[in-house]
């Protein structure tokens, strides 16, 4: 995977972490096979797609709840 196709995957993810992402999503924005984004994304990162897409979901709430007065309800709602 390239570094552009990494930050593409990263800019989805962030402007959709309240949401439902899925691999083929992902892929998509890559243009490759959800399989072949599956296997190289993982080579790359050394995480699959799902665990990098909570790591990304549970850092964005440990900020939320450090620098906002957000309940944790809302945090929720925000991370997905």
């Amino acid at each position: 995977i390239t570094p552009r196709q990494l930050r593409r995957v990263d800019e989805y993810i962030e402007s959709h972490l309240g949401d439902e992402i899925r691999v083929s999503d992902l892929a998509a924005a890559t243009n490759l096979s959800p399989f072949y984004f599956c296997r190289v994304f993982k080579q790359a990162t050394g995480l699959t797609p799902h665990q990098y897409v909570l790591r990304r979901r549970i850092d964005r709430a440990q900020r939320l709840l450090r620098e906002t007065s957000l309940d944790l309800s809302q945090v929720a709602l925000e991370t997905g």
